[in-house]
């Protein structure tokens, strides 16, 4: 646990404008599940400034996804480092305008990829904690992600999911010609199998 705060700390804290990064979530109150994600709220004299600079200044971390949070209401940048470690640095006071559901492309289609399995991790520490709003998170993955790629269903668990994607991304990339990379997945699925997912 300190290491992982330890890294990101010192990543976020060479920009002169970061004043402290604090953790958050179930983490800082110390009821994680082995799957939850790390959060950081990320306290700027210059916020918008920070959150530009966040690409450069996380490679340290050497991250293999890292992107902003579409659906956020505050800007939220996600990153997911081998382990797999799901870590989310939050700006509670920078605004983030919702984007649309994905639109699939060459060009997108890496992005959506990462934005999937970051989801799906995400995703598999809420069915852990028995959350209540599981079921209206499969809605949303399959509005915003599934259904673009082609899927007409609305997955019903973590390992429906994960066939519903592999099963759209695998007629998209032979549309489309290209391979997304694999890292992500690989790390996510070792994950989600220690933790007793059959995936």
């Amino acid at each position: 646990m300190d290491d992982v705060a330890t890294r990101v700390r010192a990543a976020l804290t060479e920009h002169p404008s970061v004043r402290e990064v604090r953790l958050a979530g179930s983490r800082a109150k110390g009821c994680p599940t082995p799957l939850s994600d790390w959060d950081f709220e990320v306290h700027a004299a210059e916020p918008r400034a920070v959150a530009a600079a966040l690409p450069a200044l996380v490679q340290p971390l050497e991250p293999i996804v890292a992107q902003f949070d579409r659906l956020a209401h505050t800007t939220n940048y996600m990153m997911l480092l081998r382990g797999p470690v799901k870590i989310d640095l939050l700006f509670p006071n920078l605004a983030w305008t919702k984007l649309p559901p994905w639109e699939v492309s060459r060009d997108t289609l890496p992005d959506i990829d990462a934005h999937f399995w970051d989801w799906i991790l995400w995703l598999a520490s809420k069915v852990e904690k028995q959350d209540a709003g599981v079921s209206y998170q499969y809605d949303l993955l399959s509005r915003h992600l599934l259904a673009p790629l082609g899927s007409p269903k609305i997955p019903t668990s973590i390992e429906d999911a994960i066939h519903l994607y592999r099963e759209t991304r695998a007629v998209r990339e032979n549309d489309l010609g290209i391979e997304s990379p694999r890292d992500a997945e690989r790390e996510v699925c070792a994950g989600l199998r220690n933790a007793g997912h059959k995936v």
